[in-house]
């Protein structure tokens, strides 16, 4: 029976189906009419081996000989008996497709096409129109798709589902919502999705020097309030916040508070007490950063767009003030600086990021990688941190933030 298709038969006809739609002869670009064929190792990888089990090889070619006498192929042998091409019956094509419930190439373009175009009369997003025109030009080039049929519906539905999100989402409840399984965004489309969205975002200013994958992909998605773990803020100082509903929290510069990234919304005025604003880019000196007349808040690397929003409105409700920026002495340091500023537009300074503290701490300090160079050398290309990068780059050296705020805790 046809229906009894062992997995290796169905292997092999699989195979000359998917050589058949590479092949010439299939978008008719080729006059001659040339037989697709398969070498037996392209199925079966050990089948040339001297150390492939025989019983295997027995069975393999036994399976052959099977699919030989229903008519599907014709087998080539050596003078020793031996497989040496597994030929395609050009006549059987259809049947070829029909045995394995296969959709055609062609049929498979067309239903592509016809979805990506359906998208196009119904959405006005931008980055989905850029995606799927895109998508549309490389089939009318006759390219190969990005992805199947299936799996394009499903990134456009989870790219129009994030870009229309407008509160704090986890991404473990993002894709229960979407599969029914906490791990499937993560595991199948999260850097599908991260990807598209960095390609036909605007996206690149804000993460301009930002090399690792995970951390791109943090940052993007926080921009529409989708968190891997619920979003905080923490800061410390002397001051006091406002909500909407009347409600009150008094801050001083003796207890850190963590404020959850949605209630930002519901702050209609914060006040900061002290002159000074520093935010910090790694935990540790954060907790141990105590400055008198400061307001200090941890940054975690580069911000998202919760602490963004926390800074303009305390820039917005508070002028006059000193904005500083502490981060790690190194390339990377002064990205997250000019992070900073152009997301802000608040003109930071930097604290203890200069050369003088590269000398004093030198048995502390680590050799550059050569990103950091590159890093560093385009900084310096830009105008930017000139004396110290040039510094870190003649003397091969850059330093983390938490030895500094360990000594220089008390200083401001």
């Amino acid at each position: 029976m046809w229906d009894k298709l062992s997995k290796t038969q169905k292997t092999v006809i699989n195979k000359l189906i998917d050589k058949y739609e590479r092949s010439k002869s299939y978008t008719g670009d080729c006059k001659v009419n040339r037989n697709i064929f398969l070498l037996p190792t392209e199925v079966f990888t050990d089948y040339d081996s001297d150390f492939a089990d025989v019983e295997k090889v027995s069975q393999f070619e036994d399976e052959l000989r099977e699919l030989d006498e229903k008519g599907l192929i014709e087998i080539l042998y050596d003078t020793n008996y031996v497989v040496r091409k597994i030929l395609s019956i050009p006549e059987k094509w259809d049947m070829y497709y029909s045995l394995l419930g296969r959709v055609t190439k062609k049929q498979i373009i067309v239903e592509q096409r016809d979805y990506l175009e359906d998208v196009l009369c119904n959405s006005e997003d931008t980055i989905i129109l850029k995606f799927c025109e895109e998508q549309l030009k490389r089939l009318h080039q006759g390219k190969k798709p990005s992805f199947s049929l299936d799996e394009l519906k499903v990134i456009v539905e989870l790219i129009k589902t994030i870009i229309a999100n407008k509160t704090t989402l986890l991404e473990r409840e993002l894709s229960i919502l979407k599969f029914g399984d906490s791990k499937v965004f993560e595991k199948s489309y999260k850097s599908k999705i991260c990807s598209i969205l960095r390609k036909y975002g605007n996206y690149e200013e804000r993460l301009e020097g930002i090399d690792v994958k995970s951390e791109a992909e943090h940052i993007i998605l926080e921009e529409y309030m989708i968190f891997a773990n619920p979003s905080y803020i923490y800061f410390k100082g002397n001051g006091r916040i406002m909500f909407q509903d009347g409600h009150k929290i008094s801050l001083n510069n003796d207890i850190s508070i963590g404020l959850i990234s949605d209630a930002i919304s519901d702050i209609k005025n914060i006040e900061i007490y002290d002159d000074n604003i520093v935010t910090i880019e790694n935990l540790t000196s954060f907790n141990r950063y105590f400055a008198q007349n400061t307001f200090s808040m941890y940054l975690a690397g580069y911000h998202n767009s919760a602490k963004t929003n926390f800074l303009k409105l305390i820039n917005q409700h508070n002028q006059r003030k000193n904005w500083y920026h502490f981060g790690d002495l190194d390339p990377d340091g002064f990205y997250i600086l000019e992070h900073l500023k152009t997301t802000t537009n608040i003109d930071f300074e930097s604290k203890f990021m200069n050369a003088e503290y590269l000398k004093k701490y030198k048995q502390y300090t680590k050799e550059l990688a050569e990103n950091d160079k590159v890093k560093a050398k385009n900084l310096i290309e830009s105008g930017k941190y000139k004396e110290v990068l040039e510094y870190m780059l003649e003397n091969n050296c850059k330093l983390e933030q938490e030895i500094i705020s360990l000594e220089e805790m008390t200083e401001i």
